[in-house]
């Protein structure tokens, strides 16, 4: 999974974005991007349970991208949904 800022070019100044998981009514801070040091975090994170992800600012768009892979628990892989393609508003 990555997490990037959506920031113009004439975007200037340290304004900090936190990224968020909620899990189980639990909501936790993943990472936090930044303009101009850290504008992509990339993960290596499994998720079991239905989640929610999120971020906290309201002037600067943040995208997070990510793959979903069937359960091996599933027999009928026919059964699984393939979309890879999630907003960061999205449940799962």
């Amino acid at each position: 999974m990555q997490a990037s800022l959506g920031v113009n070019k004439k975007e200037k100044g340290s304004e900090t974005v936190q990224v968020f998981v909620k899990v189980n009514d639990q909501k936790l801070v993943i990472g936090t991007l930044s303009v101009g040091k850290y504008a992509q975090i990339q993960y290596d994170l499994v998720f079991e349970k239905d989640f929610e992800l999120s971020h906290g600012s309201k002037k600067l768009s943040s995208y997070i991208h990510g793959e979903s892979a069937p359960d091996p628990l599933i027999k009928n892989i026919s059964d699984y949904n393939t979309d890879t393609q999630r907003s960061s508003t999205d449940r799962h």
